[in-house]
């Protein structure tokens, strides 16, 4: 609630609270004090997993990006579980989901301060003009032109995101961790949880089927006297939700306890989104081009990193070349790109599908105008458009779709022969 700026109400009135380990509010820890052991616990893990200086976390470890030596591993996560215990551990998750909460409730305050009318009115207009089938140099030129200009704007926005992914990555190795334990320890009722969870899922979602008014139903033993029936199920539901978090149920990457306001206005969201995306990926694509290696510091405004996919870069990676760099250079791109796609499927999983789909659209316009600029001797054009296809690739998986679902934007062999490349 401090995070939210929101007044305090009674820790029993709470939705979240566990008497067993309760979250302190405030805490120290986020003034500079010594804070509790869960703030404490949570700010280690986050040093550990800084997009400044460390890799992973989508499919691997979180490695250092400059040695690539193992920063925080399972048998660190072990560790901490065995400090902590289960509910001390879980207790850690659900902190981390309240600091998720601040980020996006910054990021929203930051739109709504910095998109003006006009600005909004230019960005729909990117993305009704999209013909889904790929642009042309022109486009590309005019998009990039586009994403310069708005980067002002963007710039802290992808900031934010890659801040929100890299606490949705931890919060989901945290929660695979507590389901490890639970499927070790108590095997069959987690099965049980995990079937009740699903019914109590259909039920909320209209998908159950309808009662047979033979069989008994709780609505026999509710007396006039007690709770009503539409209580009951509620405080069920809460139950229910606190138990399947304290043993690693659900994926956090597509849940977290704040949603998005009713009349927040997302419009032009999706191509300011594109935008900062655009801008990255040109930027980071002429340092590999000029280097090919990662830069001193190894990273970039945004924090997040890429892997250099220059062609000489790829020929002595087949050859063995383990020279200074080099484990920067053969992490996967995809594990680098983590915390930005984690940050961008959290939203747009809250957002209407149309910001997802108008996202998609811009990004398959300029990726088509790419390929026509590298048909005409733009060939430096080319890892921006490699940086880009490697994201979205990120974001599908993230967001439980297909990789053939880009071809209604981009056409298939155009990303085919990109990976080639």
């Amino acid at each position: 609630h401090m995070l939210l700026r929101k007044r305090l109400p009674p820790l029993a009135a709470m939705p979240h609270h566990d008497r067993n380990a309760p979250i302190a509010f405030p805490d120290s820890g986020a003034t500079g004090g010594n804070g509790s052991f869960i703030s404490r616990t949570a700010n280690a893990l986050q040093m550990l997993t800084d997009t400044k200086s460390t890799l992973g976390g989508l499919c691997g470890e979180w490695q250092v990006a400059s040695s690539g030596e193992a920063q925080l591993d399972g048998q660190a996560l072990e560790v901490a579980y065995r400090a902590l215990g289960q509910l001390g551990f879980a207790t850690v998750c659900k902190y981390l989901g309240f600091l998720v909460c601040g980020w996006m409730r910054k990021l929203f305050r930051f739109i709504a301060a910095n998109l003006s009318s006009e600005l909004r009115g230019m960005l729909v207009k990117l993305v009704t003009e999209g013909n889904g089938a790929g642009g042309s140099a022109d486009d590309a030129r005019m998009l990039r032109s586009a994403a310069q200009r708005l980067f002002s704007t963007s710039g802290p926005v992808m900031d934010i995101l890659a801040e929100i992914g890299r606490l949705q990555l931890l919060r989901r190795r945290l929660h695979g961790m507590l389901q490890l334990h639970a499927q070790l320890h108590v095997p069959v009722a987690l099965e049980a949880l995990r079937a009740l969870d699903g019914a109590g899922l259909m039920e909320a979602g209209g998908l159950a089927e309808n009662d047979d008014e033979a069989l008994p139903s709780v609505r026999n033993y509710v007396g006039d006297d007690g709770p009503s029936l539409e209580d009951m199920v509620l405080r069920f539901h809460q139950r229910l939700a606190s138990v399947s978090e304290g043993v690693g149920l659900g994926n956090p990457l597509r849940q977290f306890y704040k949603t998005i306001p009713e009349g927040t206005s997302v419009e032009g969201l999706d191509a300011l989104l594109a935008c900062g995306i655009i801008v990255a990926a040109k930027n980071e694509g002429r340092s590999s081009a000029s280097s090919g290696k990662v830069s001193s510091s190894g990273t970039n405004r945004f924090g997040w990193h890429f892997r250099r996919s220059d062609r000489s870069g790829a020929a002595a990676s087949a050859e063995g070349d383990h020279a200074e760099g080099g484990s920067s250079a053969s992490a996967s791109r995809g594990e680098q790109l983590a915390a930005l796609a984690a940050g961008l499927a959290t939203l747009l999983q809250h957002l209407p599908k149309a910001q997802t789909e108008g996202l998609f659209t811009v990004l398959g316009i300029y990726l088509g105008g790419l390929c026509q600029e590298n048909a005409f001797g733009q060939e430096h054009l080319w890892s921006d458009g490699a940086h880009l296809i490697d994201l979205l690739e990120c974001l599908l998986e993230l967001l439980g779709l297909p990789r053939e679902h880009l071809a209604g934007f981009v056409p298939q062999g155009i990303l085919d022969l990109w990976l080639v490349h």
